[in-house]
């Protein structure tokens, strides 16, 4: 009942395979002030950067324990990714989510790894110790990196945005073929 009443108002559609958002709701998704105050405002810059790179373009902010995909540019030549807007990601095994730990206390921290660490690929950092120098480095390089840790032959390279009040912390980052990733044309 609920289900048809939610269906006649838009806010979902019936499929074959269940249901899906309607676009009702997604249109009411698009007033949250991360749509319009931070994805508005970072468009601009996210766009500099794909023009720049060639290269998929995230924007990501901090939601409890995950990366939440809130803009995503690709391109035709852009290498595939998991990443898709409104998706969610570890942050252990990506760019976005490394830079945004690479935000967080110790307290926050120590939270955070008192839950098991999922391997996404062989490369995927759990080690807790191994995981808080690559944040410690991302603290000090200003940027993250991840290299095939959420898919293979992926690199990410991924930076914090400063903070701004009334936002969740957020992060921007591109994610580039292994062969063809240079970090240090990137990372700045």
């Amino acid at each position: 009942r609920l289900a048809t009443e939610l269906v006649e108002l838009g806010m979902i559609e019936r499929t074959a395979r269940g249901y899906r958002i309607g676009l009702r709701l997604w249109e009411i998704g698009e007033l949250a002030t991360v749509s319009l105050a931070l994805r508005e405002t970072a468009l601009p810059h996210l766009l500099t950067l794909y023009a720049a790179t060639g290269e998929n373009v995230h924007l990501a902010v901090l939601d409890r324990v995950e990366a939440l995909y809130v803009a995503r540019l690709t391109g035709t030549a852009s290498i595939p990714t998991l990443s898709r807007m409104g998706g969610r990601l570890p942050l252990h095994s990506t760019g976005v989510g490394k830079a945004l730990l690479a935000t967080r206390d110790e307290d926050w921290l120590t939270r955070y790894f008192r839950a098991p660490l999922e391997r996404e690929t062989a490369f995927t950092v759990t080690d807790e110790r191994r995981l808080r120098e690559e944040l410690d480095r991302a603290r000090s390089a200003g940027y993250a990196t991840t290299r095939q840790e959420m898919t293979l032959g992926n690199v990410s390279i991924a930076a914090a945005l400063p903070e701004v009040p009334g936002l969740p912390r957020s992060a921007v980052g591109v994610v580039a073929h292994l062969g063809r990733a240079d970090e240090k044309r990137i990372a700045p």
